[in-house]
């Protein structure tokens, strides 16, 4: 059985996040006031590729994404560098996974970006189903970078603090890079096919129905892309320790 849907026992973060996201689902009947998401079509990362210096980008488009998160023209370089030394220091798994919630805490005490409405989440498997979800994670990016299969193997227990959001299926399109059920258009569909329950934040409320939503898009019928789904616990934390 996966973890327990109302508390946060049996959870084991694969990584956690600093995101902003949207409040526009395809397939939404409305707008949505909140919408969580670790999809990389409906949310912006901190860090990403775009704060990664080898990734080719117009400035313009790169200071773009840096005012997203509150991060002036004039403070970009230290963003950047900020970024370097997180990945030399093996700190965050790519592209945007810290490896603790105390790394990513250290890290927004040295960042010049001021954006309240950003959320750091914890993305969680369950340990009943932890061996099977390190089968289906991608490789690293390129060598010696770390994953988020790397930071489930060390099974590290959740730090206090956390509220459980909800359940968001996402599939792994590449390394660090998801897709989540709710980018396909499929909400108002499923939620009457399935019965599901989505709750104030745009997330399934129960583990048993992001499982279920992950088995149906998993079968070969389906029609979704052709990537593994898998039920993840998205938990929130407070931005400071």
């Amino acid at each position: 059985m996966p973890a327990n849907e109302k508390t946060l026992d049996g959870l084991v973060p694969a990584g956690f996040f600093i995101v902003r996201t949207a409040n526009v689902v395809p397939g939404a009947d409305a707008p949505r006031t909140r919408l969580v998401s670790l999809s990389s079509c409906l949310a912006d990362f901190l860090p990403h590729s775009w704060t990664r210096r080898t990734t080719s980008m117009e400035d313009s488009e790169r200071v773009s994404k840096a005012e997203r998160f509150g991060c002036t023209p004039d403070a970009l370089v230290q963003l950047l560098d900020a970024a370097d030394r997180l990945d030399e220091g093996g700190q965050c798994a790519w592209q945007a996974a810290f490896a603790s919630l105390e790394t990513l805490h250290a890290f927004l005490a040295a960042c010049p970006c001021d954006a309240p409405d950003a959320l750091i989440i914890a993305m969680c498997a369950s340990s009943t189903c932890l061996d099977s979800v390190l089968t289906k994670l991608q490789p690293a990016a390129f060598p010696g970078q770390r994953t988020l299969a790397d930071t489930l193997r060390e099974r590290h227990p959740l730090p206090a603090g956390g509220r459980l959001l909800g359940w968001e299926v996402l599939g792994e399109d590449g390394p660090g890079d998801f897709c989540s059920w709710q980018c396909l258009g499929l909400e108002r569909k499923l939620t009457a096919s399935m019965g599901l329950h989505l709750n104030a934040n745009g997330l399934l409320e129960r583990a048993e129905e992001a499982t279920a939503v992950a088995r149906h898009g998993n079968d070969a019928d389906s029609g979704w892309e052709p990537i593994d789904y898998l039920p993840w616990a998205l938990v929130e934390y407070s931005r400071t320790p």
